[in-house]
Order: C-alpha cells, then structure tokens, then sequence
C-alpha cells in the first residue's frame, strides 16, 4: 500500500510544483511555450507517479490473488522473494515509461500512454472482481481446515477487494475523460481555447489523485471512525468463535 500512496503523492505534488512555475514564474495559470519547457522535469515526477499507481495496483491485487489461492505460501521465504522481485520490474516499467513519453512534447504520447494505464486499470478491476468473489469463497471453504493467521489473509483480500472496487470504477472514469479531452485537444484551432482547456483537463487529471484514497479509505471499516457508545457491545463473529476453539484445542494437553 505504501508503493501505491506514494504515486499518489507524486502526482498531486507534482502539479502543485507544475502551477507554480507557471504562475509565479510566468504570471499564468494556463500553460505557455515557455512554461511547458520549465516544467519537464516535474512533469516526469507526474509521469513516473501515474505509471506506478497502475502498475503496483496490478502487483497488490496479483499478490492477494496468489495468497487467496495459496494461503499457505504467503509467510514462505520464496513468496516474499517473488513479490521483491515484482516491485523491482515495477519500477522498470515505470522508467521506461517515463523515458518513452518524453521523447515528444506533442499530446500524442500522453494519450498513449494513458490509454495503456487506462487498459491496465481495466485489467486491475476485472481482476479485483474475481478476487472479491474468490476470497468469500475461499474464507468459507477453508473454516477450520488452516490456522487463523493464514486464514486471515484471505479475510484481508476481502476488505482490500471491497475498498478497491468503487476507488478503481472512479479513476477508470476519470482516465477516460482525460483521454477523450486530450483527443479533443487535438481539433482546437482557436489560439486562446488551449489554456483553459488544458486547465480543466489537468484538473480531471488530478482530481482522480484526490479521489482515489478517500473511495478507499471511506469504504475500509480499519479506516472508518468507529461510532461511540455509551455500554460497550461485543459482537461474536465467525472468526472469533473459530480463534477460542483453536485456543481451546491447544489447553488440551
């Protein structure tokens, strides 16, 4: 989650560095020739920050799918080595990525490479949807039959599934609104339409920044405010009756 939370910060303290060159360096909040050249740099910290989102969402999710299939492997020293070895490659993929899309200052390439992100995000929710009914599957079937530690990974993939769900349909449809505005952007003939155009698009941009944390953190209980109570309720679950008779089993001697 830290790899993830990470891209997100990139982008949006990289657009607030890309507003301020413009407007303290040039006086505009739209961009300008000279403008777009001063913010190259920062723009590849947007850039590196955009691809890594989409890349390690796709890990995380591929990762829970491997611990739901196989709960046993989670804590094994190959599992921890594979899953090292992905975040390296990830990181890879995000330097090429940077590289490859500023090889032109044209508007092509940023619609390239947002359409791969776009599909690699279609990807991650269709994925995230098996997962989330393959784990409720999976945490019933294994009742009893593994330790709870392993048995709660699974229960993890079911909260982590639910959170991401409504967070990914919202930045899926914030991506394509960028896509089709930078689409648009190329038919604009009008000399004073590019600046607030690409004012609004660099909005959309950044809103799914924004966005995408508080879908997941307002759709995660471990997140949420736990209402107060004047007498305190203890709620007996599932999970908790299967921990006292694992305790229970153990006392047995």
């Amino acid at each position: 989650m830290f790899l993830l939370s990470s891209g997100y910060i990139l982008i949006l303290v990289s657009y607030l560095g890309i507003s301020g060159i413009c407007l303290i360096g040039y006086g505009s909040f739209y961009e300008i020739d000279a403008c777009r050249e001063a913010k190259q740099p920062i723009l590849d910290v947007h850039r590196s920050g955009e691809c890594s989102i989409a890349v390690f969402h796709m890990l995380i999710n591929l990762e829970r799918l491997h611990t739901v299939q196989r709960p046993k492997s989670k804590f094994s020293r190959l599992h921890k080595s594979i899953f090292s070895l992905s975040i390296f490659v990830g990181y890879i993929i995000v330097l090429i990525y940077v590289i490859v899309s500023k090889q032109s200052n044209t508007i092509v390439p940023d619609i390239s490479g947002l359409l791969i992100i776009l599909i690699t995000n279609l990807c991650s929710l269709v994925l995230e949807i098996y997962l989330f009914s393959l784990s409720k599957t999976m945490f019933q079937k294994t009742k009893g039959l593994i330790d709870l530690r392993k048995r709660y990974e699974i229960f993890s993939s079911i909260k982590i599934t639910k959170s991401f769900l409504p967070a990914s349909i919202s930045s899926i449809f914030f991506h394509s609104s960028v896509i089709a505005l930078l689409y648009g952007a190329r038919f604009i003939t009008d000399p004073n339409v590019p600046g607030p155009y690409f004012l609004v698009v660099n909005l959309c941009w950044n809103l799914d920044a924004a966005l995408f944390p508080w879908f997941f953190i307002s759709t995660n209980s471990k997140f949420r405010k736990q209402n107060r109570q004047s007498t305190p309720v203890i709620i007996i679950r599932h999970e908790q009756n299967d921990y006292f008779r694992q305790f229970q089993s153990s006392w047995k001697l």
